[in-house]
């Protein structure tokens, strides 16, 4: 979903927030472009610094990354409005989940 209006773009990006923290990855990914390209980081399930492509493979990795949490969300602390873009500010937040037999879960913020 693409939007040239700026108000149409603070908007798009908070629904994309907003769809994160409900744990839909569906509407999450179908705000991205289809060529979407990110960096994954170290740390990801996914693991490396390895470019990733396409609004497929963003869907895959949300539902591993999902998967490996209790609970995990994004809290925007600044969104800014720059004309053609949108820069935000984001803590992420997460709960591991309790494995048996490995003691307490991990956090992380």
């Amino acid at each position: 979903m693409i939007s040239t209006n700026r108000s149409d773009n603070l908007d798009l990006v908070k629904s994309a927030f907003d769809a994160w923290n409900r744990g839909d990855i569906e509407t999450f990914a179908d705000h991205a472009a289809e060529d979407v390209a990110w960096l994954e980081v170290s740390g990801r399930p996914e693991g490396g610094t390895t470019e990733r492509r396409g609004r497929d493979r963003m869907r895959r990795s949300l539902e591993s990354l999902f998967e490996a949490w209790e609970s995990y969300r994004l809290e925007p602390e600044e969104i800014h409005d720059l004309g053609d873009r949108v820069l935000a500010v984001v803590r992420e937040v997460g709960r591991g989940l309790q494995i048996a037999g490995l003691g307490a879960p991990r956090n992380a913020t």
